[in-house]
């Protein structure tokens, strides 16, 4: 048997090496656009268990691109503009496609949609007859808030989130940031919190229920709410006790100021893990 006909061994984990290292290659030279800032309104409907809403981003370009897209599950759109103009798109395998802007630069994107998440965000509650146990809330560790707005679900991609969420005023709504105002908006109550720094989306959180909250401030100055079920004051004082110390005991430990504007903490009904971190 010659040289030329030795069989050809190659070796799994080598050619697995150098397929990551091509397709991080293609990636580094073909960038996407890099969103900064989101505004997010959203209604979310306990009864159909649909969350209807808009995303306002700002992105900038580096290059000319054909298309860009958003993560978005089960979701119908209703609008989709760019820099202020209906634009072309396509919504197939999760993906809201969108013709990409010509001009290199800061651009806008807006979009209205309608979701029908089967996970993500949870209702629980709703079709029951005990008073006052209805809850809302998301759970998107990973990758998985894109069933309940459009978003570029990679970790890498960071963005400033700006939350505004419309719901029964009888209930308390808490969310990422901090709430500036709670107002009427036809028969609903709309909260709106600001957010001063990005994250990867997967950490957008909120929760709606029947809330009560104590109020802490940390040795650094960071607002606390600590929230807890109507009702239940006796056992918020012992599930809280510790916080602000232990709050306090981290920043100091790890020496990095805490950089979310507030600090809240929710407990929520039949959760999937033991807790989240979001911001």
């Amino acid at each position: 048997m010659s040289n030329n006909d030795l069989p050809i061994i190659v070796n799994p984990w080598k050619l697995a090496f150098w397929g990551c290292f091509l397709l991080m290659s293609l990636h580094a030279q073909n960038p996407g656009p890099d969103f900064v800032r989101a505004h997010i309104t959203v209604a979310p409907d306990p009864f159909t268990r649909t969350v209807s809403g808009e995303v306002r981003y700002e992105f900038t370009t580096t290059e000319f691109m054909d298309s860009i897209y958003l993560d978005a599950q089960r979701m119908q759109f209703e609008r989709v503009e760019l820099d202020g103009s209906d634009i072309g798109y396509s919504s197939k395998g999760g993906k809201l496609v969108i013709r990409g802007p010509i001009k290199i630069g800061r651009h806008e994107l807006f979009v209205s949609y309608k979701a029908s998440p089967k996970q993500t965000i949870y209702f629980f509650g709703w079709e029951d007859e005990i008073e006052g146990n209805e809850q809302i809330w998301t759970q998107g560790q990973g990758k998985d808030s894109s069933h309940w707005v459009p978003v570029v679900d990679r970790m890498d991609e960071k963005v400033e989130f700006d939350l505004s969420i419309l719901f029964d005023s009888a209930y308390q709504v808490i969310a990422n940031g901090k709430l500036l105002y709670k107002s009427a908006e036809g028969s609903l109550s709309r909260w709106d919190f600001d957010m001063d720094n990005p994250m990867s989306s997967y950490l957008l959180a909120f929760a709606v229920g029947r809330y009560d909250y104590l109020e802490e401030e940390s040795g650094s100055g960071i607002p606390m709410k600590l929230y807890y079920p109507t009702q239940q004051d006796n056992k918020a004082k012992w599930t809280y006790l510790h916080s602000k110390n232990i709050f306090d005991f981290i920043e100091a430990d790890i020496g990095i100021p805490y950089p979310w504007g507030d600090y809240k903490q929710v407990p929520v009904v039949d959760f999937l893990y033991a807790g989240m971190e979001n911001t």
